[in-house]
């Protein structure tokens, strides 16, 4: 736990379902705090298979209650990233760009 923050989860509240977005950091400095997977190589911005999942669950739940909430209380949760893999979780999700969206 780093900050006295543990993992925390974007989810939605009515499915029982979220993202895991990793510890909550706090720059010392003037800069917004940042959400870090702990194993991530790469920062969770440059995390492209992580972004297409957020952007699969918007998709999903929209109209639903989302918020971010501490991972730790959300064991009856189906969390991506933690009891199912980003990988698995997007596997087959367009994101847009494959269709020719604009990006």
């Amino acid at each position: 736990m780093m900050n006295g923050y543990g993992e925390s989860a974007f989810v939605c509240d009515g499915c029982q379902v979220g993202v895991l977005l990793g510890v909550y950091t706090e720059p010392h400095n003037a800069k917004p705090g940042f959400f870090q997977l702990a194993d991530a190589v790469k920062r969770n911005w440059a995390n492209q298979p992580l972004s297409k999942s957020i952007w699969k669950f918007l998709a999903h739940h929209t109209g639903h209650p989302v918020g971010i909430r501490d991972a730790g209380g959300l064991r009856d949760y189906l969390l991506v990233g933690r009891d199912d893999t980003i990988e698995s979780y997007i596997n087959g999700w367009p994101s847009g760009a494959e269709e020719g969206s604009p990006r």
